[in-house]
């Protein structure tokens, strides 16, 4: 475990850095434009190119060294991290720009995500995954906890340049991290003869469509990530609606808090029995915590909303992992990994898509003072600035409670992990990694 906790500590850092600018980044893009179509817009960026890369990239994590794909994602982030500070030391920043700089920067993580995921199937005994799950999702906690108020702080005392310094040294840190520690042996599948690299790409999918449990939980995630994709965009815009950037960064650090809690859930119970289950329950939390936002008044109270909402994520993505690193044949993971990302990017890049119109064209104008919905369900959820996308959360959390329900009643999703045998070893001895030693 020690170099899985090594690798996870650096990740840590660079995750942090990296969230710290994107916050900052995403409030200056607000501010510049006023609008939720440009903020949607740099949401966009950072999905679409992961989309496109997903397959190639789950192929490069099972073909080469998870050690040597992740350092390279990561001096790719550090680059693209040097060309923002120079855009705005030379006052050249843009809305253009920095959608260029955030469409490399993503595409690049599309590489190192599914060598992490598959490099901690190797790294820790089959059973502590859960817990290394939720490591993993606490490292995201953590980030959300800190990051947007240490970038409301930040930006009150220094310039977009101070900010973007700590995310070049956070990725330098997760690169120092990588040398320092020896993965263990990854050998990958041989390719079979006469097979196209096209081919391989596709041979993550063909697991996944015979095993009639793991594609319905492809299915399910896809779902999800679209109505949540809606509400992340939304998100930002609703709290600064009615309220200042400083609140935002307190609500978006309480929605940390929330991701804290669930991955210390996570990391200390490793889930229920049946990680399925622990899907269907926490995605159904999710739902009704969504809706909160519309129901409550924004402000500091949204923060309840947001609390419960952040608290499912970890315990979700925790199970959903899990079950994936528990059926899914080590050779294949980083192309499976690759394929459950592209899926729940495809989804973002559909709900980024519509989300900045559907608020700006149709839902704000409905629930304004003179809207056509004033009269009726502005009676509830009030009119003016905001309460369009307050509308929206309502709706959404809705259908995510359906969806839970949905998802219990199929028969194949609910019995995946009986149906499925495992494909990892009880002995991890001939997997764990080991701290590099000088030769």
């Amino acid at each position: 475990m020690n170099a899985f906790l090594t690798v996870w500590l650096g990740q840590l850092v660079s995750k942090f850095g990296s969230q710290l600018a994107g916050f900052a980044l995403s409030i200056w893009v607000f501010e510049s434009t006023g609008s939720t179509s440009a903020f949607a817009l740099v949401s966009l960026a950072a999905v679409l190119p992961a989309f496109l890369a997903a397959p190639v990239a789950g192929l490069v994590a099972d073909r080469f060294s998870h050690r040597w794909v992740m350092f390279w994602s990561d001096v790719v982030g550090l680059l693209c991290a040097l060309g923002a500070m120079w855009l705005f030391f030379m006052q050249r920043a843009e809305l253009w720009a920095i959608v260029v700089l955030v469409v490399l920067n993503c595409a690049a993580d599309t590489f190192r995500t599914p060598a992490w995921m598959a490099a901690t199937t190797l790294m820790v005994p089959k059973e502590h995954i859960g817990r290394a799950s939720g490591m993993v999702q606490a490292s995201q906690a953590l980030t959300q906890l800190v990051a947007p108020l240490a970038a409301g702080l930040l930006m009150s005392v220094m310039s977009m340049h101070g900010v973007l310094l700590i995310d070049l040294a956070s990725f330098s840190i997760a690169l120092v991290t990588l040398l320092l520690v020896r993965f263990a042996k990854h050998v990958p599948q041989k390719r079979a003869e006469g097979s196209s690299w096209q081919d391989e790409i596709l041979e993550g999918w063909s697991f996944i469509r015979l095993r009639a449990g793991l594609m319905g939980l492809m299915i399910f995630s896809f779902l999800l990530n679209l109505t949540a994709g809606m509400a992340q965009v939304a998100l930002s815009p609703l709290v600064l609606s009615m309220s200042t950037a400083a609140v935002l960064g307190s609500v978006r650090s309480i929605g940390g808090v929330g991701m804290v809690v669930g991955s210390i859930l996570m990391g200390a119970w490793g889930g229920p029995s049946r990680k399925v289950y622990g899907v269907f329950a926490f995605t159904a939390l999710f739902g009704v915590s969504l809706a909160g936002f519309g129901v409550i008044p924004v402000g500091m109270l949204t923060s309840i909303a947001c609390f419960g909402t952040f608290l499912c994520v970890p315990v979700i993505l925790g199970c959903k992992q899990v079950i994936l690193q528990r059926k899914v044949v080590p050779e294949l993971q980083g192309r499976v990994f690759a394929l459950d990302g592209m899926v729940g990017r495809a989804a973002s890049v559909i709900s980024f898509a519509i989300a900045g119109p559907l608020v700006d064209k149709v839902l704000e104008p409905l629930m304004s003072p003179a809207g056509a919905l004033a009269g009726s369900l502005g009676q509830v959820f009030g009119v003016g600035p905001g309460r369009g996308i307050a509308l929206m959360f309502v709706g959404l959390g809705g259908l995510i409670v359906v969806l839970a329900a949905v998802g219990w009643l199929m028969p194949s999703l609910r019995r995946v992990e009986e149906e499925l045998p495992d494909v990892i070893p009880d002995s991890p001895a001939a997997l764990e990694a080991v701290p590099h030693a000088s030769t």
